[in-house]
């Protein structure tokens, strides 16, 4: 991934000012925690979506399959297939157990 010197220089920008925040004590303010939730929840979704992300490319790479011979394109034996459906069936239910 890349990204531009100035989204560079913001991230560090950032990451500074919250290193001096933190040693000045905001991480014991009294709604410090409260003030994260949402970044948590974010995460842990994000989390979930790139176990699922790798979970999906496992199954691809061990069931994938060139029925038609070298070049003629992709497919995914029956096996991959009903893991790729179960891992996409227990990710949504999951994910709307959480919202």
């Amino acid at each position: 991934m890349e990204i531009s010197q100035k989204r560079f220089d913001e991230l560090l920008d950032k990451e500074l000012k919250l290193n001096a925040l933190e040693c000045g004590g905001v991480d014991n303010w009294e709604f410090y925690d409260i003030s994260l939730e949402g970044y948590w929840e974010e995460k842990n979704r994000q989390e979930k979506i790139a176990i699922f992300s790798d979970t999906i490319c496992e199954i691809m790479s061990e069931y994938g399959d060139e029925p038609a011979g070298h070049g003629a394109g992709y497919g995914l034996k029956a096996e991959g297939q009903e893991q790729v459906i179960q891992a996409i069936t227990n990710f949504v239910k999951d994910y709307h157990k959480e919202s």
